[in-house]
C-alpha cells in the first residue's frame, strides 16, 4: 500500500482533507479497526449499540449488489472501493450504487489496482449518475486522461487523490469547473505542467509529484483565497522558479518545494503572500544563498526557512537580513557554510 511523499506534510490544514496527508495504509487500517471495533463490514452488519442510530439512516449495499466493488461504514460515511477490475465491470457496479444509494453522495469513491489505461469524457459520473465527495485513484495503469474526464461531478467533489505513475498529462484546465474542490494531491510520473488550479475559491491545499515535472506557470496559481497549503515534492526537473509563479494568495502559510532541482528563483516569484511563514526549500541544487534570500525579502510573515541539503557554499551575512519576522533557519546538509 502507498504512504505518503516523505516530504509532504505530516498532518493537514484542517478539517475535510483526508488523503492529502494521511498515510493511505493508516486510513485504510483505520477504516478496517474501526469496523471491526463496531461489528459492521462490507454489505453493512450491525454496528453495535453506539452506532446503531447512524445505521438506520446510512446501510451499505452488499457485495453481491456491487460486485467487484466493496461498500463500507465510516460512522454514517459511506466508502466504495473498487479494485482489480476491468473498467465496464467498475462502471456497471456503480451504476447499481447510484441506484442503490440515490439520495446522497459517496463520501469516498477509491479506485485501485484496476486495468485501466484511459479515461474517456465524463468516464466516471456520466455513465453511473454518482455522486462523489471524495475520489482517489491509484494505480491503475493510467497513461491519458480527457479534458473532461471528472465531468458530473462539480457539484459534489470535495477532494481528488491521483497517484497514477503512468499518466503521460493532466489536462490542463479540467479542474476549472470544480469549485467546491478543497483539496488536489496529484502523483503523476510523467506529468511535466502543473495544472491549472486558478480560480477554485474553496482550495485550501496542493500537493504535486511528478518526476517530469519542469514547470509550474505563473497565474495557475492564482485566485486561490483560502489556499494554505503548497507542496510540490520529489521534481528533479523543476529547476527555476518564474516571476509570479507563487503570487497573490492572502492565505498561503506554508511553501514545501523539497526533493527536486531548483536552481534558480526569480526575486518576484514569491510575492504579496502576507500570511506566509514558512518556506522549506530541502535538498534541492540551490547554490546563492544571497538569491534566495532576494527572492524571500518580500515576505513580512516569513519565520521558518529550511534550505536542509542544498549547495550553499557562501552565506553572505546580510542574505536574510531583510525578514522582520525569521526565527529558524536550517542550513544542514550544505556544502559549506561561510558567514
Amino acid at each position: 500500500m502507498m504512504s505518503a511523499p516523505t516530504s509532504a506534510p505530516a498532518s493537514g490544514p484542517g478539517r475535510g482533507r483526508r488523503w492529502g496527508w494521511l498515510p493511505w495504509r493508516d486510513a485504510l487500517l483505520g477504516a478496517a479497526l474501526l469496523l471491526l471495533l463496531v461489528g459492521g463490514g462490507p454489505g453493512g452488519g450491525p454496528l453495535g449499540a453506539a452506532g446503531q442510530s447512524a445505521q438506520a439512516a446510512v446501510t451499505c449495499p452488499t457485495e453481491e449488489e456491487i460486485s467487484p466493488c466493496r461498500c463500507s461504514l465510516r460512522g454514517d460515511e459511506i466508502q466504495i472501493w473498487c479494485s482489480h477490475s476491468e473498467l465496464p465491470a467498475v462502471l456497471a457496479a456503480l451504476r447499481n450504487v447510484a441506484r442503490l444509494l440515490p439520495t446522497r453522495a459517496l463520501d469516498e469513491l477509491i479506485l485501485e489496482n484496476n486495468a485501466w489505461t484511459s479515461l474517456g469524457g465524463s468516464a466516471l459520473a456520466g455513465p453511473t449518475g454518482l455522486r462523489v465527495s471524495r475520489l482517489m485513484l491509484r494505480d491503475n495503469g493510467l497513461e491519458t486522461v480527457a479534458a473532461t474526464w471528472l465531468a458530473g461531478l462539480e457539484d459534489s467533489l470535495l477532494e481528488l487523490f491521483l497517484v497514477e505513475p503512468l499518466l503521460r498529462a493532466f489536462p490542463d484546465d479540467s479542474l476549472i469547473p470544480f469549485k467546491r474542490l478543497e483539496a488536489v494531491t496529484l502523483q503523476c510520473g510523467e506529468m511535466q505542467r502543473l495544472p491549472r488550479l486558478a480560480g477554485l475559491p474553496r482550495l485550501r491545499y496542493v500537493l504535486v509529484q511528478s518526476a517530469m515535472l519542469w514547470e509550474l506557470p505563473p497565474g495557475h496559481l492564482g485566485n486561490l483565497p483560502y489556499l494554505e497549503q503548497l507542496h510540490i515534492v520529489s521534481s528533479p526537473r523543476l529547476a527555476s522558479l518564474d516571476a509570479g509563479a507563487v503570487s497573490d494568495l492572502p492565505r498561503l502559510s506554508s511553501v514545501n518545494i523539497s526533493d527536486s532541482g531548483l536552481t534558480w528563483i526569480h526575486p518576484r516569484a514569491l510575492q504579496r503572500l502576507p500570511a506566509l511563514s514558512e518556506v522549506t526549500l530541502r535538498a534541492n541544487k540551490l547554490s546563492d544563498a544571497a538569491m534566495v534570500g532576494r527572492a524571500l525579502s518580500d515576505l513580512p510573515s516569513l519565520a521558518v526557512v529550511q534550505l536542509n541539503d542544498n549547495q550553499l557554499e557562501i552565506l553572505p551575512s546580510a542574505s536574510f537580513a531583510d525578514l522582520p519576522a525569521l526565527r529558524e533557519l536550517s542550513l544542514a546538509g550544505n556544502h559549506q557554510q561561510v558567514i
